[in-house]
């Protein structure tokens, strides 16, 4: 099994059991049909929402009003939302701690040489923000109600 392969289920570490994954379109029309089939689960019914950017927190925070979804927690997924090696808490102190202590180059390859030097600019200047609308992913967890 790849980590790839592996990473693909990591979005169930903070999801509760039996949650129903949806990835969030890109259409709006998409979204109304995604919508009308979360609005047809029963009430408390666990829900994991997984957009890919760009503009992911808004694409998914809608479907969450339009489907009748209270969200519970929101996550920032890197690299992506399908394959999360990352789920990082959408809270400043948690981003804040994600740049300093975890986010790191890898260690040899092609973009190394690009990639290494924008880490040390994030870790030092990016303000949580910023961080939060660059991320390539999103994940929402919440409940039917």
């Amino acid at each position: 099994m790849d980590g790839a392969s592996r990473w693909r289920q990591n979005w169930r570490v903070v999801a509760p059991p039996g949650a129903t994954r949806v990835d969030v379109p890109w259409s709006r029309r998409s979204r109304a049909e995604a919508a009308a089939s979360l609005r047809a689960l029963p009430e408390g019914a666990p829900v994991v929402l997984a957009a890919r950017a760009p503009l992911g927190i808004r694409r998914s925070r809608s479907l969450a009003e339009r489907a009748g979804i209270r969200v519970d927690a929101e996550y920032l997924a890197l690299p992506t939302a399908e394959t999360p090696v990352y789920l990082v808490e959408d809270h400043p102190a948690s981003i804040s701690y994600f740049l300093r202590a975890l986010l790191a180059a890898p260690p040899a390859g092609r973009f190394t040489s690009v990639i290494a030097p924008a880490v040390s600019v994030a870790r030092t200047t990016a303000p949580w923000r910023l961080v939060r609308l660059l991320s390539p992913g999103r994940v929402l967890v919440g409940r039917r109600v």
